[in-house]
């Protein structure tokens, strides 16, 4: 009996050893629920568009990257109703854990071709549906044809414009593929009659070049023409301002939605002709060219820094404009007698000084008189043009916009006459310099009120070693160079 009850018990303690080892194992911890989705804008677009009243548009590639990476599927929106103009490859859409999606934009052509002249803003928002809230807003624009920015620059469509002219008389479609292989790119002609030269806007088609001309309805569609051309402004032509007043009226009535320019003679910014009286002139039109002719009427290498003369005075006579000045780059022949054209030397001073007056765009004159050729350059000025020139193109944006607040000043070490104009873009400072003197090397330093950290000359192929707030260089007679600077606190 006692065996049986011993038994029993070591039974019973066996039992309880094993429910004991039982109940002490570790558990699976239960999963709780997993992260929810999150929207990322891995990529934000910048989408900016244009083109001519009713179309067509064109536009930069944009494009839009969204991702998910939370632990759930989220659904997401596109919400573009400020702004109907603006097209979407998608416009809503699933994301699992760990997916992304592309989503085009473009300008939606229908919508955008009911769009008056002007800029038009749209308002993008990325909308997480899942967690009801906006992820991010962006901007896009879409400008509607040609208009002037900010008083003093030349907009084209979606873009500002530094135009690069070749003078045609009249302008002809034979002659367009050479002045595009020198960078030209833009056609201004006073006496253009589309019966004697059909081809001349598919030709600036083909090159991608732009076209001022005289008023003329069987043109007035091409998206090439970017302004009218009103004749008759030479103060010295001896038209009554009333004239030409009536005239400007009546030309903007008729295609109102492209600007006109205003072309002034030499004779318009000496000093003794009346500076109300060239106010007047200059604003009969929202762009402003002018020629000043120093090789060919005065032979006087002293004077061709006069475009930078004629800038100075448009702005005394308190004209705000987009201002194109006409450079002389071949010996005109006015008198049928051969004489020597300008070197290559100065031709790129011409520019340069024009740039750093203010001008917003160049012209050359290339042709030649007695017989007339419409282009008669040198081979070695066309080399300083296709040089000149892509550097303008380069530089276009830096040109394009305002100086800065930037303190600065030239001390002239040889006593000769460095002008100069500073601009900026992005992190870089540039300053513009040209030693005006024909027979003198210049060595001037350009001092800044802060500490410059590097110095490069643009397009040259070297650096300078910036000495604190400043930096030296040599100047050879009638030379120009362009300098990208980072200044201290520009750097950090």
């Amino acid at each position: 009996m006692r065996r049986q009850r011993f038994l029993a018990i070591l039974v019973l303690a066996a039992s309880c050893c094993a429910c004991a080892r039982i109940g002490s194992a570790p558990r699976e911890p239960i999963a709780g629920p997993a992260p929810a989705g999150r929207l990322v804008v891995v990529s934000r677009p910048t989408l900016v568009g244009g083109g001519p009243p009713g179309g067509p548009f064109e536009s930069r590639p944009a494009r839009l990257r969204l991702a998910n990476d939370g632990g759930r599927p989220l659904y997401w929106t596109i919400d573009g109703e400020k702004g109907r103009w603006v097209d979407f490859s998608r416009r809503s859409g699933q994301l699992d854990p760990g997916e992304h999606v592309d989503v085009e934009l473009a300008v939606m052509h229908a919508a955008a071709s009911e769009l008056g002249v002007g800029h038009h803003g749209a308002e993008v928002k990325i909308v997480d549906r899942s967690a009801r809230r906006v992820v991010q807003t962006f901007e896009a624009d879409l400008w509607v044809g040609i208009d002037v920015d900010e008083g003093r620059y030349l907009r084209v469509y979606q873009e500002r414009l530094l135009p690069i002219f070749v003078w045609g008389q009249p302008p002809t479609s034979a002659w367009v593929a050479y002045h595009a292989s020198l960078g030209i790119n833009a056609y201004f002609g006073q006496a253009y009659e589309p019966a004697h030269d059909p081809t001349l806007l598919e030709a600036l088609e083909s090159h991608s070049m732009h076209a001022v001309l005289p008023w003329n309805p069987d043109v007035a569609k091409s998206r090439r023409i970017i302004a009218w051309s009103l004749p008759g402004t030479h103060p010295e032509d001896d038209v009554p301002f009333e004239d030409l007043s009536r005239a400007r009226e009546e030309l903007a009535q008729r295609a109102g939605w492209r600007p006109t320019l205003v072309h002034l003679g030499k004779e318009a910014l000496h000093a003794d002709f009346p500076a109300v009286a060239l106010a007047r002139f200059a604003r009969l039109g929202q762009l402003v060219a002018f020629d000043c002719d120093p090789w060919n009427e005065w032979r006087d290498v002293g004077r061709l820094g006069f475009a930078g003369a004629a800038l100075a005075r448009l702005a005394s006579a308190g004209v705000v404009a987009p201002c194109f000045a006409w450079i002389e780059a071949s010996d005109q022949r006015r008198d049928g007698v051969d004489r020597p054209a300008p070197t290559p030397e100065q031709v790129r001073f011409q520019v340069w000084s024009a740039i750093v007056g203010g001008a917003t765009g160049i012209g050359y004159m290339t042709h030649a008189h007695s017989p007339f050729e419409h282009a008669r350059l040198d081979p070695t000025v066309e080399q300083e043009l296709i040089r000149t020139n892509a550097q303008l193109s380069a530089l276009a944006p830096v040109i394009l916009t305002r100086a800065p607040e930037l303190g600065m000043n030239v001390v002239e070490e040889a006593g000769v006459a460095v002008r100069s104009a500073v601009r900026q873009s992005g992190p870089s400072t540039y300053l513009f310099a040209v030693n005006a003197d024909p027979a003198h090397e210049a060595r001037p330093v350009f001092r800044f009120d802060r500490p410059i950290a590097l110095v490069n000359v643009f397009d040259e192929n070297r650096s300078i070693a910036p000495e604190g707030e400043a930096f030296r260089d040599t100047f050879a007679p009638l030379a120009a160079h362009v300098y990208q600077m980072q200044l201290a606190d520009e750097r950090r």
